[in-house]
């Protein structure tokens, strides 16, 4: 089981907000700065919030001692640490995996799409029988789509061609053409969906 934080945006105090804007690099500063709606400033905060109050905990260090850089596609990771972890954020809440392997994770807000045609821009022709199969289509697109994001943030390349990688979903079971990765994808407050992408290390 891959370990998860959650955090509502709604939870951040003005407060807090303060704090650990302060906190972030200058660049970062920046870039929040000129989100136009404040939710998404609220969402960036959020995630460092959760990522120095975890790297604190494991290291027994203070939270404005984390260290907190990006590699070049913008994966986040700390110097300081030898614990991994990745961020995602969607609708109202953001969410933080971890584990001393890598690790992706996304999280997405179920919504009503155009399925049928967004599907065919990045599933395969196996998965897409599946979705036509399935009982719970809207599900599965979610399921889908968050997987392949969480395994592109675990090998910290960013987005590259999603149809590279093929799933198949059956009864909770996940199997994917990767080998040495672990998945998960679950259901939360029957609204969003959220996978996880695990490297595994002999």
């Amino acid at each position: 089981m891959i370990n998860l934080k959650f955090m509502s945006i709604n939870d951040l105090t003005e407060k807090e907000f303060i704090q650990y804007f302060y906190l972030c690099n200058s660049q970062k500063q920046e870039i929040i700065k000129k989100y136009f709606h404040e939710e998404d400033k609220y969402r960036s905060v959020c995630g460092e919030k959760l990522i120095r109050d975890l790297i604190a905990d494991f290291e027994n260090i203070s939270i404005d001692e984390v260290l907190v850089s990006f590699n070049k596609y913008g994966k986040p990771y700390s110097p300081n640490s030898k614990l991994l972890y990745n961020i995602s954020h969607s609708g109202s809440f953001v969410v933080i995996a971890y584990d001393y392997n890598p690790i992706g994770v996304d999280i997405e807000k179920i919504e009503i799409l155009d399925f049928d045609s967004i599907i065919k821009e990045f599933a395969t022709d196996f998965e897409i029988h599946q979705f036509q199969k399935s009982r719970y289509p809207k599900n599965y697109f979610y399921h889908l789509w968050t997987l392949k994001e969480a395994y592109f943030k675990c090998v910290g390349t960013g987005i590259r061609e999603l149809k590279d990688i093929e799933f198949s979903i059956q009864d909770g079971n996940i199997t994917s053409n990767k080998i040495g990765f672990s998945f998960e994808t679950k259901l939360f407050w029957d609204t969003y969906i959220v996978s996880t992408c695990k490297r595994i290390i002999p």
